[in-house]
């Protein structure tokens, strides 16, 4: 790659260099199309211009040293290329004012050379403090200063190195060394007689040993769309492949490219760093994934439009690549709700597809669409009073004892009840309470068990058969954060939370606590008044499970919840309770929902039946419980219906837990 001002000094060359760099990716275009509209650029598109060119600059060499008078050049060539901007905005180099006192470099393609570099030290790419010396030239520079972007002749005769045993020497030494890094140590480089050097990275070695699934360049090559195992050669040849087959040749092909795209570039390379060191993803990197992919999605067609059915073949080869990761977290399609509740299609790869489209028709180089209103499914009538079991279902609309034969009934309309209050819109929770005044009764928690276990019969008893084990992993997970995490230790002290807790009962009750404060993200909504409602601390772990010393400051407590969800006009949802210490055998376990309370023998079974309330009677959860609630069904209980939604902070938490 030529270097600014090494070979030609001149700004009109420098800036079709500019222009050809802006050229070969979609933000560049957005740039340029910017200020063909507007004829000058704002802060944001300065921005943008610089990340390009520096990003540009050190994709072949992340240890590239760019020199001052580089900078200077640059500068020039940008004003050249977009009249009216100022040298200074994008470089001022180094010097010294009237009394002696230095002035550090500084300007937009600096900060971006200098963050860039601080990032790639980070992830490992380059080593702290590193200098690499420029190679020296053995020969003069070619005479033809007019090729913006050399390549190596045909008449280049190449010094061999033997990739294979240094990429061995390397393994052997990353085996005993943890820290070192693979990408850093996996380099070597060729030479040419033309004073080029060409950087071979980890790309080139993996020709001999594939890494973590990665399969090599041959096996690239087999799977694409334009090998001869393609589903075009097939066709070619007059063979008609079955529907598997092609899902299968599909499946290949957007694993070969996702792969390609991740090697091809600086983020990518940080991201397959960052997992062969750790063995996963944190939330940054997941986030420079999903750019990647879809910035190689869109960059030959940024209006092109990417249908549910290739994010989901995206998201699928992302968790295939990168275990555990979820593909929930990377793409969740359009869904409803039990309550018939719409929610859009979600996760990282759509967010970051919309905010590029939206980039994009911001700078005019796509047009906008208005999408079509998606098409409701027509409803179903059902009578409740009819068919077999009418009679039983009229006894438990007017009694209540005997007890024995009150459950027997129920057992036996459960299934018709259930599909009547499933399908019914007009029949609220509060209703079917007042229709069956069984479920008002100090045993009427067993006929919401009976329900449940109707509807889920495998998830009856998952609670009590696996919350130890997430009960472990939470506390782990917990206390490697708070050791780790300043903003999170102080979190925790102000909710009064004991991660290292050691009683039994106590270290499932925190675990079931600490869910909301490792997703704090929540959902939000506006109070009486039009402000936002962001819950307090308080709210948020009173809320999903409460504490109260004692009688009194448990209605004190609930009133206060009662009043607050008025304000922003949301329903009372059931809550757990436990009154005295925690850990106490002597303390009451309790469930309550509007005025309905029920005694239960421990915390766990508290929140066993809160939550099979939730899904029997048809209740949404409440936005500051929503995260942890969701949690629980999908992992815990493991509840994965059609109608139900993913949340990105959920799958999340689940990957970092390894559930």
């Amino acid at each position: 790659m030529v270097l600014f001002g090494e070979v030609v000094n001149d700004p009109l060359m420098d800036a079709k260099y500019i222009d050809h760099i802006l050229h070969s990716t979609q933000e560049g275009l957005a740039v340029l199309n910017y200020y063909h509209h507007n004829k000058t650029l704002n802060n944001h598109m300065r921005l943008k211009l610089s990340s390009v060119i520096i990003n540009y600059e050190l994709q072949s060499d992340f240890n590239k040293r760019l020199t001052s008078r580089q900078f200077i050049n640059m500068a020039k060539a940008i004003v050249a290329l977009f009249p009216g901007e100022q040298e200074e905005v994008y470089y001022t180099p180094y010097k010294k004012d009237v009394h002696g006192n230095k002035c550090l470099a500084k300007g937009k393609l600096w900060d971006k050379y200098f963050n860039s570099r601080r990032k790639l030290k980070s992830y490992g790419l380059i080593e702290r403090g590193q200098r690499r010396r420029p190679v020296r030239k053995t020969t003069d520079p070619p005479s033809n200063s007019t090729a913006l972007v050399p390549s190596i002749s045909s008449a280049s005769t190449l010094q061999p190195v033997d990739t294979l045993a240094a990429f061995k020497e390397n393994h052997n030494h990353s085996a005993t060394n943890p820290n070192s890094s693979f990408l850093q140590q996996s380099c070597c480089y060729w030479f040419c007689s033309d004073w080029t050097d060409v950087s071979i990275t980890e790309r080139h070695v993996r020709n001999f040993v594939g890494v973590r699934g990665f399969p090599t360049e041959l096996e690239l090559e087999a799977t694409s769309p334009g090998s001869p195992s393609s589903e075009a050669a097939h066709q070619e040849q007059g063979l008609t492949l079955p529907d598997e087959v092609l899902d299968v040749v599909e499946s290949q092909a957007v694993r070969s490219r996702l792969q390609a795209a991740v090697r091809d570039s600086t983020d990518g390379k940080a991201v397959l760093l960052y997992y062969n060191t750790h063995a996963c993803l944190n939330n940054k990197m997941r986030q420079r994934l999903a750019k990647v992919i879809i910035d190689n999605e869109i960059k030959d067609d940024p209006s092109r439009v990417i249908s549910h059915r290739a994010f989901q073949a995206l998201a699928h080869a992302v968790a295939d690549l990168f275990p555990p990761e979820k593909s929930e977290s990377y793409f969740t399609p359009y869904c409803r709700n039990r309550s018939g509740k719409t929610f859009n299609a979600k996760g990282k790869l759509i967010d970051r597809y919309k905010n590029m489209r939206k980039s994009l028709r911001a700078c005019g180089l796509i047009k906008s669409k208005h999408p079509m209103p998606p098409r409701q499914a027509p409803k179903e009538d059902i009578s409740l009073f009819s068919g077999t079991g009418a009679e039983h279902v009229r006894w438990l609309t007017k009694f209540v004892e005997p007890w024995d034969v009150v459950e027997d009934y129920w057992r036996i309309t459960s299934g018709q009840r259930l599909e009547y209050l499933d399908k019914d819109p007009n029949l609220t929770a509060d209703g079917y309470l007042d229709l069956f005044p069984a479920l008002k009764e100090p045993e009427g928690h067993k006929l919401i068990d009976i329900d449940f276990a109707t509807k889920y019969p495998e998830a009856r008893n998952a609670l009590f058969d696996n919350w130890d084990n997430f009960t472990d992993k939470i506390l782990n997970f917990a206390q490697n954060k708070f050791n780790s995490d300043l903003k999170f230790q102080l979190i925790i002290t102000d909710a009064a939370l004991d991660v290292f807790v050691e009683d039994a009962t106590a270290r499932r009750v925190t675990a079931f606590h600490l869910l909301s404060f490792l997703m704090t993200k929540y959902q939000t909504c506006r109070t009486s008044s039009g402000a936002p409602w962001r819950p307090s601390r308080e709210e948020v772990k009173n809320g999903l499970l409460l504490l109260a010393p004692s009688r009194e400051e448990m209605h004190d407590a609930l009133e206060k919840r009662r009043l607050a969800y008025q304000d922003v006009n949301l329903p009372l949802t059931p809550i757990p309770i436990i009154v005295g210490a925690l850990g106490d055998p002597t303390a009451s376990c309790l469930v309550h929902y509007k005025g309905v309370e029920y005694q239960l023998p421990s915390p766990l079974a508290a929140i066993d039946l809160c939550f099979k309330m939730f899904h029997v009677l048809r209740l949404d959860f409440s936005p500051e419980t929503l995260y942890a609630w969701l949690f629980v069904s999908k992992y815990v209980y493991q509840i994965r219906e059609a109608s139900s939604t993913n949340y990105i902070p959920v799958t999340t938490l689940a990957t970092d837990l390894r559930v």
